[in-house]
């Protein structure tokens, strides 16, 4: 037997041995392909890459031992000064000697490499994914005991999942210009942007490969809440709402707002978006400080506010008051803001981030601190608490910021008084001067 017509015979087994010998898994999204190495004859180099370019991801590590429990390593054979690889199981081969290399990935699938072709089998020689992907980028393994991959094909780039287990089912994403990891979130995967060929266009793929975001916006933002936040998120595997989230994308003056708990909230001509925080300023807090409650949306095109829960639910459109759209949530929930007709709203969040209305009040905000609103009704102040009560009483004459635990004295009949939030008390009247207190 010649070598030309030994060589004939080999290139003949690797287009039927591999699909013959060792049925290929089917499973969601799984190649129709029955061989291996059918796409093997055409060159993978899509964009003019030299061969051996692609496959940057393979090496030769001099370790032959794939499976040793189960008698499963890899053998190689010369053919002329290239050496080929293929897999055997106790002396018996499972697949013929046609590959440049191959590596195992995970516990149960190997890659391999044909000239600038990649592709996967598992450890029985069964084909995965074909000998088609001029790119073949193993991102990591273990998560949901699954391997994840970025592959590069004719149609360009895509996230390709490949399941542990009997069957290997195979799921992908779409194809896109480029593909980058964009966030980790502990536990629960990695999201990716995507991109589309026009400048500018980028979306979002979530964990489990589907599309969060078309790729059509111009920049993607992620905005966290505190740590041990509120309640929200009942499929993440650590605590509700801890460390959960939302997406902001923008595309000139549209707004698109994701919650990773799956709540959306889209909207046209805004002008900013501003970030309410719960602070840590009294002793009946409910978050730890600087957690995510709201959202206020200020709108360029008819100059109001719109307010939204951390779940992207809106409970308030307001004119826009003095300093834009503003507001700060106190620790005890509170939450004022103008309304429509030179009254102030008040709203309180409860332990669960949902807010509800105390009710309007006349005059503007003042000032806000922990349990309290001081308004400004004409040529006199008010006292309003988070229950919507007046608790001290008939109206003062006049009002003075402090600091710290006293942020406000307020002057009647003469005398100053002030406005502890600790105690929730008016402190004993002395005349004279306003108390100041140095931060």
């Amino acid at each position: 037997m010649n070598k030309a017509w030994v060589v004939a015979v080999c290139l003949l087994w690797s287009a039927t041995a591999v699909g013959s010998e060792t049925k290929v898994h089917a499973g969601i999204g799984a190649d129709a392909s029955t061989v291996v190495v059918s796409d093997a004859a055409q060159s993978c180099s899509f964009d003019d890459e030299p061969d051996r370019v692609s496959v940057n991801s393979l090496f030769f590590d001099g370790a032959d031992e794939i499976a040793p429990d189960k008698g499963i390593r890899r053998y190689a054979t010369d053919a002329g000064a290239t050496p080929r690889f293929g897999l055997e199981q106790n002396g018996r081969r499972l697949t013929p000697p046609i590959f440049d290399n191959l590596q195992l990935i995970g516990d149960s699938l190997i890659q391999v490499a044909r000239g600038s072709c990649q592709g996967v089998i598992d450890i029985h020689g069964a084909s995965v994914l074909p000998l088609a992907y001029a790119s073949l980028e193993v991102d990591y393994t273990g998560e949901r005991d699954s391997v994840v991959l970025i592959g590069g094909d004719k149609q360009g780039m895509q996230l390709i999942r490949i399941a542990a287990g009997g069957r290997h089912a195979v799921q992908r994403s779409g194809h896109y210009v480029r593909l980058s990891r964009y966030r980790d979130r502990n536990g629960a995967g990695t999201y990716w942007s995507t991109a589309q060929a026009a400048v500018g266009a980028i979306g979002l793929l979530a964990p489990d490969l589907s599309e969060v975001l078309p790729p059509r916006f111009d920049s993607i933002k992620f905005i966290t809440t505190a740590i041990g936040g509120i309640e929200g998120c009942p499929d993440l595997r650590r605590r509700p709402g801890a460390d959960a989230g939302l997406w902001l994308a923008t595309a000139g003056h549209h707004v698109e707002l994701l919650s990773e708990c799956g709540q959306r909230h889209e909207a046209d001509a805004v002008a900013k978006l501003v970030e309410l925080r719960a602070l840590n300023d009294g002793p009946s807090q409910l978050w730890p400080w600087n957690t995510l409650v709201g959202i206020a949306l200020e709108s360029q095109q008819d100059g109001r506010c719109v307010y939204l829960d951390a779940r992207l639910a809106a409970f308030a459109n307001t004119p826009r008051g003095v300093n834009g759209c503003r507001g700060a949530v106190t620790g005890s929930g509170m939450l004022a803001v103008p309304g429509d007709h030179a009254d102030t709203q008040l709203f309180r969040f409860n332990a669960r981030g949902e807010p509800s209305l105390v009710g309007r009040f006349a005059g503007q905000l003042y000032m806000q601190a922990s349990d309290f609103i001081v308004l400004k009704r004409g040529a006199a102040y008010a006292v309003i608490d988070a229950a919507g009560r007046t608790p001290f009483g008939d109206e003062f004459e006049e009002a003075a910021p402090g600091c710290g635990a006293v942020p406000v004295s307020l002057r009647r009949g003469g005398l100053w008084y002030s406005l502890d939030v600790n105690t929730r008390a008016l402190g004993k009247g002395t005349p004279g001067k306003p108390f100041f207190f140095s931060c």
